[in-house]
């Protein structure tokens, strides 16, 4: 298999893993509300009207794809979008 062959697989199989990670509604309205800053559960929650484990468990999820991430801060974990242009919601 070629380098350019090799390189090709690799970012399909990103490619296929990031869409996976989009693949849950919640998860998408989740990251359309990060864009606003960081946030934590609670704010998700309230602003989503979500159960907190539910929230936690979809940036569980984020995370492990390396699409959010979390910093602790006193006794919350606060969550950013890592990369997330405008142009993925159809703004801008």
């Amino acid at each position: 298999m070629s380098e350019i062959a090799k390189m090709s697989t690799k970012l399909v199989q990103f490619k296929s893993e990031f869409f996976k990670a989009l693949a849950n509604p919640l998860r998408i309205r989740i990251l359309d509300e990060l864009r606003q800053g960081e946030m934590t559960v609670t704010q998700i929650k309230v602003n989503l009207g979500v159960e907190a484990a539910n929230a936690s468990q979809q940036l569980s999820i984020l995370r492990s794809k390396n699409i959010v991430i979390g910093r602790k801060q006193g006794s919350n974990i606060i969550t950013v979008a890592l990369i997330l242009p405008s142009s993925a919601f159809g703004y801008g």
